[in-house]
């Protein structure tokens, strides 16, 4: 697991330049009103940075107006391949340091060539949204060491309980990981702001209109979203 925190590599011109025109697009946002709440990391899964002949993961961008509540079903209109993520929602302290922690699923639309990394980064790294569970719980070392994640999609289980443990490695070296980053792309990570933290499991759940994923995390707390019918 030492091995998925590496410094992201911009010398990579594909990495470089889609970084370069993800930020771009969230400056826009910016300007255009948008509140910025947070950062998502993208490719923590090894078979993916394997495809896609990257050295290190990478983060997208996560602005408020991409929240959806969890006890309203989410639209899938105007998507290509809607997915769910299911992940961690990590809360920056001060100091850019690791606060608070709980569920979090990240809704995705993967659209154009999977294999064009540098659109994809351009793109947000497919990002569309997000659920964050209400449930969070104060950081402290070792919490997840017991922790495994149930997925079910339409009430069926979705591959096997996951470790978080065994998909992120350490939650605070993910944290140090976001805050190089940003800071190298001119940016700082604040207090309050939200980490997405990568899948748990080793795919998104692909959805149609009418599903249903449901998450449990143990003593860590369960969500459910449901997609528009």
């Amino acid at each position: 697991m030492a091995s998925l925190w590496v410094p992201v590599d911009r010398s990579d011109a594909r990495v470089g330049c889609g970084l370069e025109r993800m930020m771009e697009a969230r400056a826009r946002a910016i300007d255009d009103g948008e509140r910025p709440i947070g950062w998502k990391i993208g490719w923590n899964a090894p078979a993916v940075r394997e495809r896609l002949g990257v050295g290190s993961s990478v983060i997208g961008f996560l602005l408020e107006s991409g929240l959806r509540r969890e006890d309203e079903p989410v639209s899938l209109g105007g998507t290509t391949n809607p997915g769910a993520e299911v992940e961690l929602a990590l809360t920056v302290g001060d100091g850019a340091t690791l606060a608070r922690i709980g569920p979090g699923i990240e809704l995705v639309d993967v659209h154009g060539n999977f294999d064009d990394v540098e659109e994809a980064l351009a793109a947000n790294v497919w990002n569309r949204g997000a659920v964050l569970g209400a449930e969070t719980h104060d950081w402290a070392p070792g919490m997840l060491e017991g922790v495994q994640v149930r997925v079910e999609h339409n009430g069926e289980p979705f591959d096997e309980p996951a470790r978080p443990r065994d998909a992120i490695g350490d939650p605070e070296e993910l944290v140090r990981f976001v805050a190089a980053t940003v800071a190298s792309l001119g940016e700082d990570l604040r207090a309050g702001d939200v980490i997405l933290s990568g899948l748990l499991v080793p795919a998104p759940v692909w959805t149609k209109p009418g599903d249903a994923v449901t998450a449990d995390y143990g003593e860590l707390g369960r969500m459910r979203v449901e997609f528009a019918a």
